[in-house]
């Protein structure tokens, strides 16, 4: 069951998405009546082309705040990785410089810091290898 500050924000975001589909520009208007909607499992394909445009503007403005170069010093089929000249940078600030990453199958690791630091990044790098 939901508590009544959870209720309070639920009205209020419901509140505010009504008032910005109330207030369109008026050129916001010509440009929906010029284009025909198409309706598709019963959503406006605006509605779904402007909120797949957002969602991938916000994700290259994530990819331009970080950088992550290495080389993979081990064979691509193998479980254990091992990444060398490891360096990782993240808004400009430089987390690790040439470094050495090993990790072995069949071991546990955890990864100590403050909020941050980059090692959720690290792990999320490590996964797309």
């Amino acid at each position: 069951m939901p508590s009544d500050l959870a209720k309070k924000k639920a009205a209020k975001k419901k509140e505010a998405a009504k008032a910005r589909q109330r207030t369109k520009k008026p050129d916001e208007v010509n440009e929906e009546s010029e284009q025909p909607e198409t309706q598709q499992n019963g959503a406006e394909s605006n509605g779904i082309a402007s909120l797949t445009k957002e969602l991938d503007e916000f994700e290259l403005r994530k990819t331009e705040a970080r950088a992550v170069t290495g080389v993979l010093a081990s064979h691509p089929n193998s479980t254990d990785v091992h990444i060398s000249s490891l360096s990782l940078t993240f808004h400009g600030q430089e987390l690790l410089a040439d470094t050495s990453l090993e990790l072995n199958s069949g071991r546990r690791y955890g990864l100590i810091g403050l909020n941050g630091t980059g090692k959720w990044f690290l792990l999320a790098w490590i996964n797309c290898l």
